[in-house]
């Protein structure tokens, strides 16, 4: 099973390094991956479903995978393909 925690520190890590935006951006979504990532720490497996849709959401509506290299490697975090 994937790791939501491990997984959205990887993101976080990714965006940290990479992302070439203003900080303030940066630190929103980041703050908004944390804040997805708090909330579900404690949460039973079956739960965890809907942290995944909460950094999908996060993801969909900041990034574009086809933009940058480092896009894509969210995407290839997310999806665990790794």
């Amino acid at each position: 099973m994937r790791d939501l925690i491990v997984i959205a520190d990887k993101i976080i890590d990714v965006i940290q390094e990479n992302c070439t935006w203003d900080d303030e951006k940066i630190n929103e979504i980041v703050s908004q991956i944390k804040d997805v990532k708090s909330s579900h720490m404690y949460r039973a497996p079956e739960l965890e479903n809907v942290g995944w849709w909460e950094i999908s959401d996060i993801l969909c509506d900041n990034f574009n995978p086809n933009n940058s290299e480092w896009e894509k490697k969210i995407q290839i975090i997310f999806n665990d393909l790794d």
